[in-house]
């Protein structure tokens, strides 16, 4: 690499224009206060893909030289002369300011793989000119730190990395002791070594340059064999070079990419699980950890997303139960955040080898960057992390994941890897279906703690893994429910439909003028059900409305089985209102049997399904956008192939007539309230919402849903 850097320096001063040039490196009188570095990395703008390179300083006592001049090169290409008529040369002022002349040079350089040559001449008043500086190999692209233990410093334990090397991949320092230049990455040195990396960062980055055609630079920060306190930052002087948080951020501070960091990588956890000090228990984990992201997200404003890779079971010895789960949870409660598996992955009981080790781990998180950084649209790449627990009967659990388009894959004995805490009673076997597992036990439990799946050492199986290969997220003692069954329900409502993006509109959750409570406490619905979400606003979830979701006998559909209030999301997803998960809970329902599902709204027309639905292994899943899936066909066509609820019952009674047409004049010209009459959902009563009341004017629902018929 240093000897490309010296071919690209010797090119780029052949290449200039030969007439009259003289190039050898003299004492000048020019002061430079901001420069380009050999091997720099500028952060580009991500919209406009470019980055600008300025040069400034000033020119002292000039008595010889009567411009300055940039030079600018694209790898052996000459792109652009920059140009600045020195002013004040050979001034008699006796004036010290008038002797002093500022210059201000900018260039907009574009990211992509090539690097850029800057050269600084100063040409005298006979066309002579002497070169005064030359800044080689400058790119524009993306920044990201790697922070934690040895397993993200992974340094070279077994295996060479460097095969990823890659000139558009940049470090800057090492952190300690070192010269703070601009170097080559690479991956198989240790931590405070110049140009480390990580073997799985540079795995990371080369896929991020070869797929995206970006240079990257990557801090690496970590310090093997340390608790999560050592990472911490020095709140009275966060730039403390005596602590690791400080040489960090003074690193990326003298890199000028202090607002450009654009995601962290974090893996610690094994330290921490020695059964010695408060923080190896899950709660104080996690606050710990909170309070470090939250100075990340502080001292690096433009920061967009930290991902988490999971610790492993093993450990380098460390019980790591407490961790994994307060990773898990971390990931699932704060936004932005991220976790991926580590399990089905080579690993010695400590770290992991280079082959299908951190090779794998690197390849695993560049996938995650891409689709969230890059517009990729990789399939099944997110680790599979649980979602929730049940009961199916006394000796089975269901295990349910939280990506509904997971398919898992199940490899014989990894029963094995799940215990029941309290209890001895081991697991027999399992089996996956789409996204469930379902877990069979040898016996009936006398008391059952939680659920808990914490892998196993090495990387042979048994896993259970998604199509991709990624194992599950481990978790520790999760709460096991009872036998409860989840509804997965496809709705859309007619009036606030958007044809042109398949979506319904979210104003009134944008607005806040969504009720907490659920609404469907007054007449005629008059249900009693106390489900509420006092922050839903945080959730950041695109809802819609609420809708009062009922299970009815197969045998007689006006008899109503099981209530629940639910949220809508843009999609026509119904999630739970209680956890917000995908799928409404349904308690006292019987597994392996068979409802009709009934929908009903504050101001569309009910609906019930065509047919009963049948719960497998506690889900039911039914979709009310297929036109043959509602009975009579009682739903307005949408566009082709998408049916939606019709708009315009809004006293509820079943029907739409001149009634509702009343209920609309009462409430015309309301603003932001949350009202019937706002058919289109748009926080205001106008004529838009009378002409689609009006073109329903006589459409009745079926009696099954009439209130005065029940």
């Amino acid at each position: 690499m240093k000897l490309y850097k010296l071919f690209i320096s010797l090119i780029g001063l052949l290449c200039l224009p030969p007439s009259n040039e003289l190039f050898a490196t003299v004492e000048s009188t020019f002061a430079f206060s901001q420069l380009p570095q050999d091997g720099q990395l500028y952060p580009r703008n991500t919209s406009t893909n470019e980055a600008i390179v300025e040069i400034v300083g000033n020119v002292q006592n000039n008595q010889d030289w009567e411009k300055l001049l940039v030079h600018v090169y694209i790898e052996q290409d000459f792109q652009a002369e920059l140009r600045k008529e020195l002013r004040l040369k050979g001034s008699k002022a006796d004036s010290v300011s008038s002797k002093d002349e500022a210059f201000y040079f900018s260039y907009t350089i574009t990211a992509g793989l090539h690097n850029y040559h800057f050269f600084i001449l100063a040409e005298d008043e006979t066309g002579n000119r002497r070169l005064i500086k030359k800044m080689t190999n400058i790119v524009a692209g993306d920044a990201y730190i790697i922070q934690g233990q040895s397993n993200a410093e992974a340094r070279r334990y077994e295996g060479d990395a460097n095969e990823n090397q890659s000139e558009y991949i940049r470090v800057f320092g090492c952190g300690f002791e070192c010269d703070e230049t601009w170097n080559f990455a690479n991956g198989n040195r240790a931590m405070y070594q110049e140009g480390n990396i990580g073997q799985w960062g540079l795995k990371m980055a080369k896929l991020l340059v070869d797929y995206h055609q970006i240079p990257i630079a990557i801090f690496n920060g970590a310090h093997g064999d340390k608790r999560i306190a050592f990472f911490q930052r020095n709140d009275e002087m966060p730039t403390d070079s005596l602590s690791n948080y400080g040489r960090l951020l003074n690193r990326v501070a003298a890199a000028h990419l202090t607002n450009h960091i654009r995601g962290i990588f974090w893996s610690q956890g094994e330290n921490n699980g020695y059964y010695s000090g408060e923080d190896h228990l899950i709660d104080a984990y996690k606050e710990a950890w909170i309070e470090l992201q939250q100075d990340w997200r502080e001292d690096f404003p433009n920061l967009e997303k930290i991902y988490i890779l999971q610790t492993r079971q093993g450990g380098c010895g460390s019980p790591l139960h407490y961790i994994v789960e307060a990773q898990r949870q971390l990931a699932n409660e704060l936004d932005g955040v991220e976790i991926m598996s580590s399990n089905n992955v080579a690993h010695d009981g400590c770290h992991f080898p280079y082959e299908e080790g951190y090779e794998w781990i690197g390849e695993r998180m560049y996938y995650l960057v891409a689709n969230e950084l890059y517009q990729a649209a990789y399939q099944n790449v997110t680790a599979p992390n649980i979602d929730y627990c049940y009961w199916v009967n006394d000796t089975a659990i269901a295990l349910v994941m939280q990506n509904t388009s997971d398919v898992l894959f199940w490899e014989e004995g990894a029963e094995k890897d799940f215990r029941i805490e309290g209890t001895e009673v081991p697991f027999v076997s399992g089996y996956t279906s789409n996204n469930r597992l379902i877990l069979q036990l040898e016996s009936k439990p006398e008391q059952a703690i939680g659920l808990s799946y914490t892998g196993h050492s090495g990387g042979a199986g048994p896993w259970i893994t998604n199509a991709t290969g990624v194992g599950i997220i481990n978790f520790f003692k999760l709460p096991i429910q009872e036998n409860r069954i989840a509804l997965h329900l496809k709705v859309f409502l007619e009036g606030t439909y958007n044809v042109t993006t398949n979506l319904m509109e979210t104003v009134l959750y944008e607005e806040d003028i969504l009720p907490q409570q659920q609404p469907f406490i007054a007449a005629p619905w008059n249900y009693q059900g106390s489900e509420s979400v006092v922050r839903y606003q945080e959730s950041h979830l695109p809802i819609v409305d609420w809708l009062l979701i009922e299970l009815r006998d197969v045998k007689d559909t006006k008899k109503i089985i099981a209530q629940g209030a639910a949220l809508l999301l843009e999609d026509g997803r119904v999630i739970d209102a209680i956890d917000l998960k995908a799928g409404v809970f349904f308690p006292n329902t019987n597994n392996n049997e068979s409802y009709y599902v009934a929908i009903r709204s504050r101001n569309h027309l009910d609906v019930l399904s065509e047919k009963p639905a049948y719960i497998s292994n506690g889900l039911l899943s039914y979709d009310f956008t297929n036109i043959a899936n509602v009975k009579s066909k009682q739903v307005q066509k949408l566009r082709k192939g998408v049916a939606g609820l019709y708009v315009g019952d809004l006293n509820a009674d079943g029907v739409i007539t001149i009634a509702d047409l009343q209920h609309y004049q009462q409430e015309s010209t309301i603003i932001r309230q949350y009202v019937a009459s706002d058919c289109n959902f748009d926080a205001m009563v106008s004529v838009n919402d009378f002409n689609q009341l009006r073109l329903n004017m006589g459409l009745i629902a079926i009696p099954d849903l009439w209130y005065e018929l029940r």
